[in-house]
């Protein structure tokens, strides 16, 4: 079992950071030994919430950048010469 860590600013006024940990847990199926001595498989991963070690809950509402836009957007102001 490994435990996942996800750790979010806060807006100024609750000065500290959300810290959400997940325990995550894998299975291996449909696992077949191959004529070279290999095996193939197929590896499930679930998630599970770890209320006991988190700051926050699930209901916390988390905004983060689409940093693949905001590059995107950069390059085309880039390109085109118009600086912000």
């Amino acid at each position: 079992m490994l435990k996942t860590q996800i750790c979010v600013t806060r807006p100024q006024c609750c000065n500290q950071n959300l810290v959400l940990f997940y325990r995550e847990t894998h299975e291996k199926v449909n696992m077949t030994w191959n004529a070279n001595r290999t095996i193939t498989y197929k590896q499930n991963r679930w998630w599970y919430f770890d209320q006991e070690n988190s700051n926050g809950t699930l209901d916390d509402v988390v905004t983060t950048l689409n940093v693949v836009t905001l590059v995107c957007l950069s390059l085309i102001l880039l390109h085109h010469g118009i600086s912000s």
